[in-house]
């Protein structure tokens, strides 16, 4: 078969089962508590079982409820007697919603594979918080990590941190890393590891031009409601900790070494990899990692689970040995 017959994309047999199963959606009428009320319905029973012991674990935060709650996982079985690095997981939802199962699933994976305590923030959700809350919780989760006490009592190493987080997730991660470095935390956080993250609020790339129109999650209609519930203003778009796409290389210059993982078929594909040569041009080390036949959630939605989330999940092992063991 010649190039010229080849269709121009592929979706994975599941990806393709779950678009076509999507009924037609009208943008209009969709609002936050029709999606919290669809994802609660994912199931862990889908997941192979991984062998992990799970804590949740109560942090101090500066928001109104004055706590913010995280879920730590470690391996049973450790090939060190020693304290386990930490991969702080930021998880994905639009800021608006945490599917929690596949999130359990997906931190449950790396802990074991990596040998590492993953911590999964349970950050406040919007609207009910704006920005900057989630991002000021995810700090505080990282302060306490850095606490020596803290770290010793869970048997954590503070010197051998990296984060994680996958869509908005994503920008929360890559939020983190600048704000760490903002408040003079030096290299506290070792690598920095972005799942498909929405990193600007323009909605103009040709990733948006090509898949805008979709009306699964990275649809135009769907990444402009996340950000209308998330931001309180206009202005915030321009803010490098709510877009962290509109960062100066002076602010880039310094933050960790990131693996940036795209989809092909995702408007948010563009951004990710612009964001990557960025940072680039800032000297940081930067890989990253386009996969070609999935849409956008395959790390945070059950029905798209797949090869490829196994292959990423592979991936990010590797990058995270490699972060640790240096």
């Amino acid at each position: 078969m010649s190039d010229s017959t080849l269709p121009p994309y592929l979706l994975t047999p599941s990806h393709d089962k779950y678009l076509k199963a999507l009924p037609p959606v009208d943008m209009s009428l969709l609002t936050i508590d029709i999606l919290r009320k669809v994802y609660p319905r994912q199931s862990s029973d889908i997941f192979p079982k991984v062998d992990v012991l799970e804590e949740r674990v109560k942090i101090p935060a500066k928001n109104k409820e004055g706590v913010v709650y995280v879920d730590i996982y470690k391996p049973k079985n450790t090939t060190s007697d020693g304290p386990l690095p930490v991969l702080l997981f930021l998880p994905g939802g639009g800021w608006c919603i945490q599917p929690q199962a596949i999130h359990s699933f997906v931190a449950s994976k790396l802990s074991n594979e990596s040998q590492c305590a993953v911590v999964l923030v349970d950050y406040s959700l919007s609207p009910e918080v704006k920005f900057p809350v989630a991002l000021e919780e995810c700090f505080s989760v990282l302060q306490w990590i850095l606490d020596t006490d803290n770290s010793k009592q869970l048997s954590i190493d503070p010197n051998r941190i990296a984060v994680a987080g996958d869509s908005a997730g994503g920008n929360l991660a890559a939020a983190l890393t600048i704000l760490a470095k903002q408040r003079n935390l030096g290299d506290a956080i070792k690598r920095q590891i972005l799942y498909y993250p929405i990193l600007d609020a323009t909605w103009s790339t040709e990733s948006y031009k090509e898949y805008g129109d979709k009306n699964y999650f990275s649809g135009l209609g769907f990444t402009q409601l996340m950000w209308k519930n998330y931001q309180p203003a206009e202005p915030e778009s321009q803010n490098i900790l709510a877009c962290p796409s509109k960062a100066t290389l002076h602010d880039l210059q310094g933050l960790p070494p990131a693996f940036i993982v795209t989809s092909h078929l995702d408007t948010l594909r563009d951004e990710a990899e612009a964001y990557g040569r960025q940072l680039m041009m800032a000297n940081i080390p930067v890989s990253t990692m386009r996969v070609m036949h999935a849409i956008h959630g395959f790390l945070s939605v059950d029905a798209l689970f797949c090869e490829e989330t196994f292959n990423v999940i592979d991936a990010s092992v590797g990058v995270l040995r490699r972060t640790f063991n240096q």
